[in-house]
């Protein structure tokens, strides 16, 4: 058997004969080539040992991030809060607020409610422990609150979030704006950060009869900003109706006939309008049972009123007006069905790279998903896009909606849509919405779940 030896290969002083003032330059030589190497070492040792210090500080644990607060405090105004919070969230985003319908991105000031009359909130409870200090600042109005915190640290950290909500049925969502993770093992060489990117998550929400704590807990990437949205979609179905009364009443003025049969059939649940709104656990039942009758009689008035507007039945303008009003407070009634049920729907988006797809062509991988968190199985679920909101041309692989059937508490499905944009489509977030329906109570239910951010074309 022949046995090989890998060489062994040592770096060694070259060796020539030397005479009189070249003996002198030979050491010379020698003495720089010896502190050259001794200082290659030391630079690869100290080059070591920063790498491994900062993936030690990139993955300790720290505290966790701790807010109490009560959303019925209001604080002092703080203007220079707001501020810095709202750079901060505009250096993450790469977007300014109010950047106007060409956006593609929704705008996370109107999102975050801050561009209304919202009232400060007081955090004089988070948590001193938490070090490096987070950026904190939180807001109420009509429609409900947020929070904004920052993990200003390089490694990730925990939160929780304990905020005091009065009565209503909240939709809780959040949104977070993170530069990347660090990377789990020391790096040979220093690695170039990574792009930032966002992401929109749906919660739980929270029913509540009476005012009490609803806690948040998660974890933030390094160098991410977070806010939590609390919505009352009771509150805004409410608001719903009131609007679609009003747009009613000016069909009326032009056709009153068809805007009496609208009314006809939506006065027949006018005693349910009070089941839209927070209430103890006993009652949800009896809750879910009349707001679904409200959407089925709201799917009625839809199917009217658009026989009305495509025989030109109804003038064009407050035809539409109330075609609107309606499907807002369809959308608005899933949303408070949802909440009280336990669904949460949510749709992420992946990029295909494919070598053949066209220069300026968009691809992309749409995942619409639903978790039943509740305590009882909701039927008929289906998953799909909207083709309705896909831009001019686009295509998607399969069409048609994924059928799974009963949805029991604690399972999850979800189904993949490939889509194809052509060239020269602007696309919005908006663009691309899940819709995912199911049956309970007596009558189905739509909800939409939309991504923040839009793929991007090659």
């Amino acid at each position: 058997m022949i046995k090989l030896t890998a060489p062994r290969i040592e770096a060694q002083l070259p060796v020539m004969p030397v005479r009189g003032i070249g003996a002198a330059a030979v050491a010379l030589f020698a003495m720089v080539w010896v502190a050259d190497r001794m200082e290659a070492k030391s630079m690869t040792a100290h080059h070591k040992k920063v790498s491994l210090a900062r993936y030690n500080l990139a993955n300790q644990i720290l505290p966790p991030i701790d807010i109490r607060l009560d959303a019925q405090q209001h604080a002092a105004d703080s203007p220079d809060s707001l501020k810095r919070i709202s750079d901060l969230i505009e250096a993450a985003s790469g977007a300014k607020p109010d950047a106007g319908p060409d956006a593609t991105s929704p705008d996370w000031l109107t999102w975050s409610r801050l561009n209304k009359s919202a009232l400060a909130i007081s955090t004089a409870t988070v948590s001193t422990e938490a070090k490096p200090t987070s950026d904190i600042y939180a807001a109420a109005s009509d429609e409900g609150g947020a929070v904004f915190f920052t993990n200003p640290s390089h490694t990730k950290r925990t939160y929780s979030i304990h905020i005091k909500l009065p009565r209503g049925v909240y939709r809780i969502e959040r949104l977070c704006f993170s530069s990347g993770t660090p990377p789990t093992a020391p790096p040979a060489e220093p690695t170039a950060p990574q792009a930032a990117c966002a992401s929109l998550r749906r919660l739980e929400g929270a029913d509540i009869a009476e005012s009490r704590v609803v806690t948040k807990s998660g974890e933030m990437d390094p160098d991410s900003i977070v806010i939590i949205r609390f919505t009352d979609v009771a509150r805004i179905a409410r608001a719903a109706f009131s609007e679609l009364d009003d747009r009613l009443h000016e069909m009326a003025l032009s056709t009153p006939g068809p805007a009496a049969r609208i009314k006809k059939i939506l006065n027949s649940g006018s005693g349910y309008s009070d089941c839209v709104q927070g209430g103890e656990p006993r009652s949800k039942s009896g809750r879910l049972v009349r707001i679904h009758h409200l959407l089925l009689l709201n799917a009625q008035a839809r199917s009217l009123q658009h026989n009305f507007i495509a025989r030109q039945t109804v003038n064009s303008a407050p035809g539409e007006g109330v075609m609107s009003a309606l499907d807002t407070t369809a959308e608005e009634l899933s949303e408070t069905s949802a909440v009280l049920i336990g669904v949460v729907p949510q749709i992420d988006l992946i990029q295909s790279k494919l070598a053949k797809i066209v220069v300026g062509d968009l691809e992309t991988t749409a995942t619409v998903s639903v978790t039943n968190t509740g305590d009882r199985t909701v039927e008929a679920v289906k998953l799909g896009m909207d083709a309705s909101a896909l831009p001019h041309g686009a295509t998607c692989t399969p069409d048609d909606p994924a059928y799974f059937g009963a949805l029991r508490p604690g399972q999850s499905v979800r189904a993949e849509f490939k889509i194809h944009v052509p060239a020269g489509q602007k696309v919005k977030s908006a663009n691309f919405a899940g819709d995912i329906s199911y049956f309970t109570s007596g009558a189905p239910a739509h909800l939409k779940s939309r991504p923040w951010t839009p793929p991007a074309a090659h």
